[in-house]
């Protein structure tokens, strides 16, 4: 349902120069906060793992990635293998490093791919007992693989198709056995990203870095933005995201046609990354010269998240807005509103 692949803004060295010289402007200082108080709740390891990295979540329960352990010569999970995790617990972790398990749904679900001859990836669910079903595909396609799953069950993904064309794939639920391929750019690698309930994906073009949300409908739009646009999540048609220029950046909120409705200068929120079911959205912005959580609703700070860690990588928040998903330090976790 909400699969996070960070794409990074070309502006991305901007926004390192600009690190020692933003401060919090006295408007987000001054924002009233909610009435949560968040309790951290640290999510288990399998055994002899002790690093993990999220790559899905349900909204509520389920979530998905890989786990294994840390070293002080590698960054991120060294010997990952595929974990499902059910309210912070380990439920499942397969024995090897594949299969590439990509997003999870409110069943247990998982969508991802695996690899077979000459290392072509095809396309695949796995239940949450572990059991493997390929999803059927079109014989000219090179390679393909399954990225999203909503808790419908409706599935997205993309194909290689000769001359190294890559469309975007989707296997409805209420149809079994079947898929359509979706119209898109004819050049660059198209990618999904993340999947509402509406049926609305959200994606980009690696060579052309706008980002672009096929809704329902099925037809494709890119998204209006000063320059380039990086769209981190969407719900009922709601996408939240960031753009930047060469020189400036900031954070923006679009609708299910790409236009923008919303645009907020880098200098109050560094972009947004996560979108909850109740309308609550999560970013980053300065606290000084340190990048740190909060909570955005209608534009404006609601909650800078003080009792969270400046490092808590804020993924995802659950359908009801009262828990906060992500990563600290290779730690899977999540922070519940009490």
């Amino acid at each position: 349902m909400h699969t996070k692949r960070r794409s990074r803004l070309l502006a991305a060295a901007v926004l390192a120069t600009a690190l020692g010289m933003v401060s919090v402007p006295t408007g987000d200082a001054m924002a009233a906060t909610t009435a949560c108080a968040w309790q951290q709740h640290a999510w288990q390891f399998p055994a002899g793992a002790d690093a993990a990295e999220l790559h899905g979540y349900d909204g509520s329960r389920y979530a998905v990635g890989l786990s294994g352990t840390r070293s002080i010569w590698v960054d991120g999970v060294v010997d990952p293998h595929p974990t499902l995790w059910d309210n912070g617990t380990v439920v499942w972790r397969s024995p090897t490093f594949l299969p590439y398990v990509n997003d999870v749904n409110s069943s247990g679900m998982i969508a991802g791919a695996d690899l077979e001859g000459d290392n072509k990836s095809f396309g695949i669910t796995i239940a949450r007992d572990g059991t493997v079903r390929r999803l059927p595909s079109d014989p000219s396609w090179d390679q393909y693989g399954a990225d999203l799953i909503n808790n419908k069950g409706d599935i997205v993904g993309s194909a290689i198709k000769p001359g190294l064309q890559y469309v975007i794939v989707v296997w409805p639920a209420n149809a079994p056995g079947t898929y359509r391929e979706l119209p898109g750019p004819t050049s660059g690698t198209a990618y999904a990203t993340d999947l509402d309930e509406q049926g609305e994906i959200l994606g980009g073009v690696q060579d052309a870095p706008l980002g672009a949300i096929w809704t329902t409908s099925g037809s494709y739009h890119t998204f209006e933005t000063p320059k380039f646009a990086d769209p981190e999540s969407v719900r009922n048609g709601h996408v939240v995201g960031g753009w930047s220029t060469f020189s400036t950046y900031g954070a923006a909120e679009w609708d299910a046609q790409g236009h923008m409705t919303r645009s907020i200068p880098g200098t109050s929120v560094v972009k947004f990354t996560a979108l909850g079911g109740g309308g609550s959205v999560g970013g980053v912005h300065f606290v000084g010269s340190q990048e740190h959580p909060a909570l955005w609703r209608d534009g404006v700070l609601v909650d800078p998240l003080d009792a969270v860690g400046a490092d808590f990588d804020l993924q995802w928040i659950s359908d009801d807005d009262r828990s906060l998903v992500g990563v600290d330090d290779l730690r899977p976790m999540h922070y519940r509103c009490t």
